[in-house]
C-alpha cells in the first residue's frame, strides 16, 4: 500500500506509471483529491495510444472525477477510440456527469 498522506504530484505520477494495480489505485485516488489543474496531463495520457492500457484506464477514471467542460470534451472524443474497452470506459465516465459540461462536450 502507498502512503498517500506523504505523496506529492511527482511521486503520484511515477507510481501511476510504474506501480502495480493497488499502488496505481492509491495514486489515482490522490489525484482525485487535487485541484482541477491536474487534468491536462491526464487528458494527454488518456489520448496517448502508445501508453500502457491500464495507465490510460486510470487516466480516464481520474478524468471522470472532474466535472469540467474540457474533460467532458476529451472523454467524448475518447468514446470514438479504436480501443473498445477504453471507449466504453470513457463513455461510462462521461455518463456520470451531472452538469452542463456534458452538454458542452456534445456540442463540440
Amino acid at each position: 500500500m502507498v502512503a498517500t498522506t506523504n505523496m506529492d504530484r511527482e511521486k503520484a505520477w511515477q507510481i501511476l506509471q510504474t506501480g502495480d494495480f493497488q499502488q496505481r489505485w492509491e495514486a489515482a485516488k490522490w489525484f482525485c483529491r487535487q485541484d482541477q489543474d491536474v487534468i491536462w496531463p491526464f487528458i494527454e495520457l488518456a489520448k496517448d495510444e502508445n501508453a500502457d492500457g491500464e495507465v490510460r484506464w486510470f487516466a480516464i477514471w481520474i478524468l471522470g472525477q472532474f466535472d469540467a467542460p474540457e474533460v467532458a470534451i476529451a472523454l467524448t472524443r475518447l468514446t470514438q477510440n479504436s480501443d473498445e474497452d477504453l471507449a466504453q470506459h470513457a463513455a461510462h465516465a462521461l455518463s456520470s456527469y451531472r452538469s452542463e459540461a456534458r452538454i458542452v462536450a456534445m456540442q463540440d
